[in-house]
This record gives structure tokens, C-alpha cells and sequence, in this order.
């Protein structure tokens, strides 16, 4: 504990005693402070020395705890090779799951820490958490809106009822919940997925799995990309997890539940990543790194910008001229077409006060225009 001069007089209570060898006890709140010089010392070794030591009574404290914190985030070696590991054998796990199915899109498993998992049956948590959410729902009148989400996915194949041959399984069950987004142009609810729901002690979903690098350290390098050139450049994917295909031996851990007709609970597991598990901007990120170098040559230099401009499924980035803006929209877009990908609403922002020419034959069209300062905004779909 560090404690400023400025309050170190609030925690003394006035008791000093003079102790042999020069060394004096002072009594504070926090127990004995003994300080000093220590003349026995000086007279052997012939040197300066001071030494200041307290006694503090620490329970229940993780010692080790006290040096990582002195480090500030500065590690030793041989942590930064473990979490180096780490991240290796989830890129191999990557490989060795990926494949892509007869349509294009990716499909991968997830990225286990440990090869046995030892995961609770959870069932009784997501009942009861179930039976919280539809009141909640009911209560909002919104249970129709959520009914209606899941039975758009069973019809585009990203969840599916689980057969009652296959409940007896081993299986993980994830409680959901609604998010409300009434501004959303797209989305104006979503249900997320609670992947970190614990049984006691026993681990959750999330606990087991690889959580990926921190994407927070790309933040900087990729605002800086952003305003590098004239042209600033965002879009984002159309759902971005929900592209990639999960491998069957993983999706019973992704089960969940919900009602069927005539109030009858009924098991759905996931056939797509699903957003909450903590593994899922790993595997996007590792699918579009996969994807972009197997592109055709003329689109090299598109990919290898995207690849540079992602952060999860936001595209961050800039250009130069009206000419190249064109040209990265079109062969971006198709570059992840090609995975099943939808990019989509590109905003542009200029950083000059001119507007950009209007070219009668330019495939873009300015839907929108703002002002904000020194800055232009085009937004088009």
C-alpha cells in the first residue's frame, strides 16, 4: 500500500517509542511502522542505509497477487510464451475443424482449452431462466416479436430443434435473454446468449474455451488507417457471426431452450457461431484471415487492406480518391461474398471541405449528406 504525505498524519495515533540501534516504532492505524537508521549496521558495513518496515496483519490475500500488480501489465517471458502457446494451439484447432460446405460458407469447431470437458448439465438453470424472460416478455408485450427471431432462424438453418433420440447426449444449455435496439434500423431485438453461466463450482462454456487475443490493441492502429487518407471508410457484415457454420460435435454444447406450441418447452441447439461465447471474434477473425489470401490475384490488393481494416465485423478504413473508394466497395464486397459474407452500409467521411465530384457515371449513390464540422458524411446502402 502506497500512502501520501498528505494523509499519512490522519493514520498515527500518537504512540513512538526509540528502539536500540537508532530505529524508531511509530503506532498507526494500521498497525506498528519501525523507521529509521540503523546504527549497528552502518558501523559493520561502513555505508548509508535506512529501512522502513510494517507490520499489517493480510488475510485471505493472493501474495503473488502484490507482484503482479508492481509489474503493471509487464510479464514475465514465460507467461508471454504460454499465452503464445495458447493462441498456437487454437489456430491448429482452427485448421485442423475448418472446412467449407457445398454453398461456400465456412464451417469450424470450437476452440477447447482442454480436450475433455467437463461441463454441467445446466437444464434446470435455463428453465429457470426461461420461465424469467418470457414474464418479462409477456409483461413488455414483446414475447411474439422474440418467438418471431427464432423462427426466422430455424427457417434460414442457424438453429434447429434437437431431436428427442439425441436429449440423452451430453450437452450444455445457455441461458438467453432479449436486447432491445428500437433505434435499429436492421435489429430491433436480439437475444443474447449467456455463455458464462456457472453450476456452483463447475466451469462455464465460456471458462473452457479459447478467448482469443485483445482485440482492444487494434483500436489505435486502425483509427489512425482511418484518417490517414481523404476518404474515411466504414461498413460492417450482416450478422457476422451467424455466417459461420459450427462443426456437429460442438453444437450440443450450444443448446437452448424455448417454447414450442401449446406451452411445450421445447431443445434447440446452434448450427452457426453464436454471439456471447467468448471464442466467437476469435473464429470470425481467424475464417476472414483464412479467406482473404485465396483470393484471385487481381483482388490482392483489396484483400490485403481488408485484412488490415477489420475490427470483429467492422470495416475501418480509408482511401484516397473517388476512383479507389469504387473500387475497394466493389472488390470487397465481393471478396466476402464469396464466404457467405454480406458487407453492407458504407458510410464515408471526407476530411476537406470539398465534395466529391458527381461523376453521372458512378455506380455509388449519395443517399444522404451531413455536415459536422470540418468534416462531410455520406451514408448509402
Amino acid at each position: 500500500m502506497l500512502i501520501g504525505s498528505d494523509i499519512y498524519g490522519n493514520i498515527l495515533t500518537g504512540l513512538v517509542k526509540q528502539l536500540k540501534g537508532g530505529l524508531t516504532a511509530v503506532n498507526t492505524k494500521l498497525g506498528w511502522v519501525v523507521c529509521g537508521k540503523f546504527d549497528d549496521f552502518l558501523i559493520q558495513n561502513d555505508q548509508s542505509a535506512s529501512i522502513l518496515c510494517a507490520g499489517l496483519d493480510v488475510r485471505d490475500y493472493n501474495i503473488s497477487d502484490l507482484w503482479n500488480l508492481e509489474t503493471i501489465g509487464i510479464l514475465d517471458a514465460q507467461h508471454n510464451l504460454t499465452k503464445a502457446a495458447e493462441e498456437e494451439i487454437a489456430h491448429e484447432q482452427f485448421l485442423n475443424s475448418l472446412n467449407r460446405n457445398e454453398e461456400g460458407r465456412y464451417c469450424v469447431g470450437l476452440p477447447w482449452l482442454e480436450n475433455d470437458q467437463q461441463l454441467p448439465n445446466n437444464r434446470f438453470v435455463a428453465e429457470r431462466r426461461l420461465f424469467s424472460v418470457t414474464r418479462k416478455l409477456n409483461s413488455l408485450n414483446k414475447y411474439g416479436d422474440y418467438d418471431e427471431v427464432f423462427r426466422d432462424w430455424i427457417g434460414e438453418g442457424v438453429i434447429e430443434m434437437v431431436p428427442d433420440n439425441e436429449l440423452n447426449f451430453k450437452g450444455h444449455y445457455l441461458p438467453h435473454h432479449p436486447v432491445f435496439k428500437p433505434d435499429s434500423a436492421t435489429t430491433k431485438i436480439r437475444p443474447v446468449f449467456d455463455a458464462s453461466c456457472k453450476v456452483n463450482r463447475s466451469p462455464s462454456l465460456n471458462d473452457c474455451l479459447f478467448k482469443g487475443p485483445n482485440l482492444l490493441e487494434e483500436i489505435p492502429s486502425i483509427l489512425l488507417r482511418f484518417r490517414e487518407k481523404c476518404i474515411g471508410v466504414t461498413s460492417y457484415i450482416r450478422r457476422a457471426f451467424l455466417q459461420i457454420e459450427l462443426k456437429k460435435e460442438d453444437r450440443d454444447f450450444l443448446r437452448f431452450l424455448w417454447w414450442e406450441k401449446d406451452n411445450v418447452v421445447k431443445v434447440f441447439r446452434h448450427n452457426r457461431v453464436v454471439f456471447g461465447v467468448t471464442s466467437s471474434p476469435f473464429s470470425l477473425g481467424a475464417v476472414i484471415r483464412f479467406h482473404l489470401p485465396q483470393v484471385p490475384t487481381e483482388q490482392r490488393v483489396i484483400a490485403q487492406k481488408l485484412d488490415r481494416s477489420f475490427y470483429i465485423d467492422n470495416c475501418v478504413t480509408s482511401v484516397d480518391n473517388e476512383e479507389e473508394l469504387e473500387n475497394f466497395i466493389k472488390y470487397s464486397t465481393e471478396i466476402l461474398a464469396e464466404a457467405k459474407m454480406d458487407l453492407r452500409l458504407w458510410t464515408l467521411w471526407l476530411s476537406y471541405l470539398q465534395i466529391l465530384p458527381q461523376n453521372p457515371h458512378s455506380r455509388i449513390l449519395y443517399q444522404f449528406w451531413g455536415l459536422f464540422g470540418t468534416e462531410k458524411m455520406i451514408t448509402f446502402l
